[in-house]
């Protein structure tokens, strides 16, 4: 099987505070992430991350990453 990712990505442990965000949370979503979060003690789907310049941007999951804040 051949691994394409290694080639393509990173993963990588951030600290919440060094991503910056480029779109509101919903509330009203971010409330059941948090609930669905806390009651399985997993999050399935990680939020995804990319590197401009020397800034770390949240492309997708901020209602995640909102949850994971809280």
């Amino acid at each position: 099987m051949i691994n394409y990712t290694e080639n393509y990505f990173d993963l990588e442990l951030l600290k919440l505070t060094d991503i910056k965000l480029h779109e509101a949370i919903e509330n009203i979503r971010l409330r059941n992430i948090f609930n669905r979060i806390s009651k399985s003690k997993y999050l399935i789907n990680p939020v995804i991350v990319g590197r401009h310049n020397d800034e770390l941007i949240l492309l997708d999951g901020a209602n995640r990453y909102g949850s994971l804040k809280k």
